[in-house]
């Protein structure tokens, strides 16, 4: 009976805004949006595509409301995650999977400004580090997904990240630093303080990045020893935020073949930035979850697609797809790399330099064949093969 009014609701919300501006003061409005008990299907059902267009069309500032106030939602309970508010964060992330792919295939100014411009509203003195200007939306929405995707009692244990603070108090306070890491920015959660934000994240130590292997999905790189929590509310979970990030790197799905470009989409390049939070976590646990996958099941071949309507069959198929989409942003190709029209000043990313995700493999291949060179000395006449 729950289920079925919050429908009727939630319907009834989508009406008023095809229908009518509401002010994004109308607070009791949008609470009752974001307080509903909604699933994926609801979302996907209630919001047919048409509806998406139409919106967009005729009722702009409600579009803009409504994808501002669901990231805000995001980034508010990422640097607090409450559980009570976790059911509020699955639904920011339905409605922005379903909206997203079209503004993310829509190419005019609407759409950019919404997604790509910022505010000139702040003091270029007092902000002189980046992470005291304002920041654009897309940028906002794909750092939250990928701080959920590790955000304690939410998509990996709440316990994940303590073992952090027990080595630093193991730590010798008059061991020297190494001064490649002074030089290195301070992460998010250092400029924030564990006191003042509760979320937490790998940590930052002599220029590498330790990561704490019981945040990893499952066992294998980056930790072979690691006993991660398993949970079908964690996989879930997870589902849903792989399946927002996906739909906010689906770009290359709209062009055509002839003006495909591997560097063209800036929401690939924010995804696969090295500032991207948590990316070797996410590498490492999409890895691990294809790789680690066991087609038998029971004793039966491919027995595993008997149950393809699970949790875990189902993070297998989206995670294939995240690794995949990541991996292939800006792979080089024969062709001079090049970008016609308004799409010449839409990225900033160097063809030289690979992707965060890239990197990461091209270096664990590089850690491989050293050691099967230390093992087998003539193995060093085998060609090299890069990615």
């Amino acid at each position: 009976m729950g289920q079925s009014s919050s429908r009727a609701d939630l319907a009834d919300i989508l009406a008023t805004l095809s229908q009518t501006e509401v002010s994004p003061e109308a607070h009791d409005f949008w609470d009752e949006l974001w307080k509903l008990s909604t699933t994926p299907e609801d979302i996907f059902e209630l919001i047919p595509p048409e509806d998406v267009r139409s919106l967009k069309k005729n009722r702009p500032e409600n579009v803009v409301t409504l994808f501002t106030q669901a990231v805000a939602q995001l980034c508010q309970i990422v640097h607090t995650p409450v559980p009570m508010y976790f059911g509020q964060a699955l639904n920011c992330v339905r409605i922005l999977t379903r909206l997203l792919p079209f503004l993310v295939d829509d190419d005019t100014d609407f759409a950019e400004r919404l997604c790509w411009s910022v505010e000139d509203c702040y003091n270029e003195e007092e902000a002189a580090d980046d992470e005291d200007r304002p920041q654009p939306l897309a940028r906002l929405v794909i750092h939250a997904a990928m701080h959920l995707l590790f955000l304690p009692g939410f998509t990996v244990d709440a316990a994940a990240f303590e073992e952090d603070d027990d080595e630093d108090e193991d730590e010798d306070p008059e061991e020297e630093e190494d001064p490649a890491a002074e030089e290195l920015p301070p992460s998010e959660e250092e400029e924030d303080g564990y006191e003042e934000q509760p979320r937490r994240g790998p940590r930052k130590k002599r220029g590498i990045t330790e990561l704490p292997q019981q945040a990893l999905w499952a066992a294998g790189m980056g930790g072979f020893e690691a006993r991660p929590a398993l949970a079908a509310s964690f996989d879930r979970n997870r589902v849903e935020v792989l399946r927002l990030l996906l739909s906010a790197v689906c770009e290359p799905l709209f062009q055509s073949a002839e003006s495909y470009d591997p560097w063209r989409s800036r929401w690939l390049e924010t995804a696969t930035d090295k500032d991207a939070p948590n990316s070797r976590l996410l590498f490492y646990s999409l890895c691990n979850v294809v790789f680690s996958y066991d087609p038998t099941g029971f004793g039966v071949p491919y027995g595993g697609a008997l149950f393809s309507s699970e949790a875990p069959t189902i993070l297998l198929n989206v995670a294939t797809q995240v690794l995949v989409a990541l991996l292939d942003f800006g792979r080089p190709t024969n062709a001079a790399h090049s970008s016609s029209g308004n799409n010449a000043a839409k990225t900033t990313k160097d063809p030289d330099d690979d992707d965060d995700f890239v990197h990461a493999t091209k270096k664990k291949n590089e850690d491989a064949r050293r050691r099967k060179k230390e093992e087998d000395p003539l193995d060093i006449i085998e060609p090299r093969r890069d990615l």
